[in-house]
């Protein structure tokens, strides 16, 4: 028979190997945006469901879901790839799937109807809108496309080169120009945009400053790392002055923060900032394992910001065991584990 101090140290030692096995699941969908604007009624629809949800600023959009503007309502939503997407009153599209488009880059949307402007944050970055008659496929550009019910859709191009294509034929529209393409006819030819045709509707969403967000670096499950929130006025430097409230989530329910200093964990942390700044800690308490989330801050007037954090399985585990020896003396081990 064995032991009682070995039988202690199998048990202990195969509780920690099937803890160090499990793998960090954030879901099945990857995250592919982050909404950074929401006035009015925006709504998500998340892939595989049947009820629509309110979207709030900061929260995130996946692969497979549909979003969707009322009337008198605006949206921003900021890809993880570089691509920033504002919406129109009653506009819906949908965020092709990870068989259809690079897996968390958002760079194929389906738009229905409504009325998207788009600019690519991110030099070389591919971004396509599919509409129900033409295909919008950019590289670096700033442009607005417009598609009515019955499918009809028009581009203007404020910056670089829009080529719409459809089975009909294809058109290169360049700056200042527009193009527009109706179902079962090619792209008509580009016409150079009268000076009044520029839309500014979009400008309303326009920021205020940034947020940048940074952390020590990737997570060890069940430590904690230290996290900043920097808040930057429209020239980049840190605004001292700011005073509203941010609001700290993440992608993956396991992961939680705390304010500096404090052991006050939760799933959100909401905290005004000191001096354009704002100290934070981020623990993942789930099962370790190798793998990535994402945690988002947002502020009223500086939209939102994203990071991808990976977590690794812990490169040591310590386990303390109180046995008794065989003189009846109680004696404690100190006992060691690294992961392979």
């Amino acid at each position: 028979m064995a032991s009682l101090k070995t039988r202690i140290f199998i048990t202990a030692a195969a509780v920690l190997f099937f803890a160090l096995a499990a793998p960090v699941h954030a879901g099945d969908a990857a995250v592919s945006a982050v909404v950074t604007y929401a006035k009015g009624k925006v709504q998500v629809l998340p892939a595989g469901s049947k009820t629509w949800g309110n979207l709030k600023m900061g929260q995130f959009v996946y692969e497979g879901d549909t979003v969707r503007t009322g009337p008198a309502s605006r949206a921003g939503i900021t890809y993880t790839g570089g691509i920033e997407n504002r919406l129109n009153a009653n506009t819906t599209f949908k965020v092709m799937p990870e068989e259809q488009a690079g897996k968390g880059e958002g760079n194929k949307i389906e738009m229905l109807f409504g009325r998207i402007w788009t600019k690519i944050l991110k030099k070389g970055t591919k971004f396509e809108i599919h509409t129900p008659v033409a295909v919008c496929s950019v590289r670096g550009t700033e442009y607005e496309t417009d598609v009515e019910n019955n499918g009809h859709t028009d581009v203007k191009v404020y910056e670089g080169v829009v080529q719409l294509s459809n089975e009909y034929g294809s058109k290169n529209v360049s700056k200042n120009s527009k193009c527009s393409v109706s179902a079962g006819s090619p792209p008509a030819e580009p016409t150079p945009m009268g000076g009044g045709e520029k839309e500014n509707w979009q400008d309303e969403m326009n920021a205020s400053g940034s947020l940048k967000l940074e952390t020590d670096g990737a997570l060890e499950a069940g430590k904690a790392n230290d996290g900043t929130v920097t808040v930057l006025d429209k020239k980049g430097v840190t605004d001292e002055k700011y005073s509203k409230k941010l609001t700290l989530s993440s992608d993956n329910t396991s992961v939680n923060f705390s304010p500096a200093g404090s052991e006050a964990w939760a799933a959100k942390l909401e905290a005004v900032p000191s001096a354009g700044k704002l100290g934070f800690k981020v623990k993942f308490s789930g099962a370790p394992g190798a793998g990535s989330f994402n945690i988002t801050v947002a502020g009223e007037d500086l939209g939102a910001s994203v990071l991808k954090i990976s977590a690794r399985t812990a490169s040591e585990k310590k386990l303390k065991v109180k046995i008794k020896t065989d003189d009846g003396k109680e004696k404690e081990l100190h006992l060691k584990f690294k992961a392979e």
